[in-house]
């Protein structure tokens, strides 16, 4: 039976999700590995047979060879690649759309493995809450602790069971990528993929009931919430009222109704975004945690500052004197990779921002009705489902660990795959203009 790329990609990826808590329950981090042997051996099945070729822009070439040059540079210094996971995101994000750029790719299906992938990962969210709630949690833990590789956690944030429902002695979710703040990452992108904020409606043709799911994820969002991730929907949400031309938030009775509630209800807002702050120590404790590491970077000397201190173990890092355990996650790779790999990271995803919403600003003052085009919508939530990982490091690295670096890397290869065809749309339609 023939299976279509955009459906293998996809079930690659849901694959990696549901092998992490398969790592956590056998302790085996060669478990990790299966997505890459299956996705690598295709991705060379396909070479061999010259289904793909490897042929790419400059820019594409300059960032091969900076992310090559730094895997080399850093196995020649260290004998390991430091921040690994960040590294693996990359690689995957180039594998993903050169397998994926290919003329006969169904958009309907994409869009619906895609949808898929969030139905699945909420509807455990919910099987996992109910339990929890029902007492089971610690059936969680003892299936799925572990220390070898991501295990479960329960001392997650549970506020709202906490505090309006009463739930004593309960963790939050931890959802099937586990560990802090994925079940709270997968619900907020479930809300914007399931959402249509867009002009353009990626959903028309395919039967997916999205404005169902975008109701299940919007109410169960406050039962799984963290401050991180309120903090990572509000900047989206920013970016989707002044940045993004084609939301269709992107109106200026939206932009004064923020200005208002930032204005009259400043501090409710607060209250709401950063709910685990409430007196000083708190302060202390999140300012303590935030500033340590960046602190010891900021000590180190400057080779190590450049190309970081390079890749190093939970038990070296827990008897290294200071908490580095993830809890600032982009401090994390800049420590352990160096401001080199740092700014090349930030670099490439700023790059393809800015593309995006430059391509997306001249369509739509010169030709508005493309924009109605469902590639625009497309290439509009993937970039901004992909910013929301990125933006979820500054707490914890949940986007580049098992499971998460899959669907992180889906979301910037699609981004990059929907702004090559909307070029070629736009350039074929000219041609057509001018014949």
């Amino acid at each position: 039976m023939n299976i279509s790329r955009e459906s293998l990609i996809c079930k690659i990826v849901l694959l990696s999700i549901f092998l992490t808590p398969v790592g956590a329950f056998f302790e085996l981090k060669v478990i990790e590995f299966l997505p890459f042997l299956i996705l690598f051996t295709y991705f060379f099945s396909l070479l061999v047979n010259r289904n793909i070729t490897l042929n790419f822009n400059n820019n594409f070439y300059l960032a091969i060879f900076l992310l090559f040059f730094y895997i080399l540079f850093q196995l020649l210094l260290y004998r390991n690649v430091a921040s690994l996971g960040s590294v693996s995101v990359f690689i995957l994000s180039i594998i993903f759309f050169k397998i994926l750029d290919y003329k006969k790719i169904d958009f309907k299906v994409l869009v619906k493995k895609i949808s898929y992938i969030y139905v699945i990962c909420i509807i455990f969210i919910i099987i996992e809450l109910l339990l929890i709630i029902n007492g089971y949690q610690e059936i969680f833990k003892e299936l799925f602790f572990s220390n070898i590789v991501k295990g479960y956690k329960d001392y997650n944030s549970a506020h709202v069971l906490k505090n309006i429902f009463g739930i004593e002695g309960v963790g939050g979710p931890n959802s099937l990528l586990l560990g802090s703040q994925s079940a709270s990452m997968l619900t907020l992108f479930s809300i914007l993929w399931f959402s249509n904020i867009f002009i353009g409606d990626k959903f028309k043709g395919t039967n997916i009931k999205c404005s169902l799911f975008f109701l299940i994820s919007f109410l169960l969002y406050p039962l799984v919430a963290t401050m991180t991730v309120n903090i990572t929907g509000l900047i989206l949400f920013l970016l989707l009222i002044f940045f993004f031309a084609n939301s269709k938030l992107n109106r200026f009775k939206y932009k004064l109704i923020i200005f208002t509630l930032f204005l009259f209800f400043s501090n409710l807002m607060s209250n709401i975004f950063l709910f685990r702050i409430n007196t000083t120590s708190d302060i202390e404790e999140y300012s303590a945690t935030l500033t340590e590491l960046p602190e010891e970077i900021l000590n180190s000397n400057l080779f190590e500052i450049f190309f970081g201190h390079g890749k190093y173990s939970i038990s070296e890092m827990s008897g290294s004197g200071f908490n580095i355990l993830g809890d600032f996650g982009l401090m994390h790779i800049l420590y352990e990779a160096g401001f080199f790999f740092f700014a090349f990271v930030l670099t490439v995803l700023f790059i393809i921002t800015i593309n995006v919403l430059m391509l997306i600003s001249f369509c739509k003052k010169n030709y508005p009705d493309y924009l109605e085009n469902p590639w625009f919508s497309f290439m509009s939530i993937n970039l901004i489902l992909a910013l929301g990982y990125l933006i979820s490091l500054s707490h914890y690295t949940t986007a580049i660990e098992t499971g998460g670096r899959f669907i992180f890397a889906l979301h910037i290869a699609l981004a990059l795959l929907s702004l090559k065809k909307i070029k070629e749309f736009i350039h074929s339609n000219r041609k057509t203009l001018r014949s």
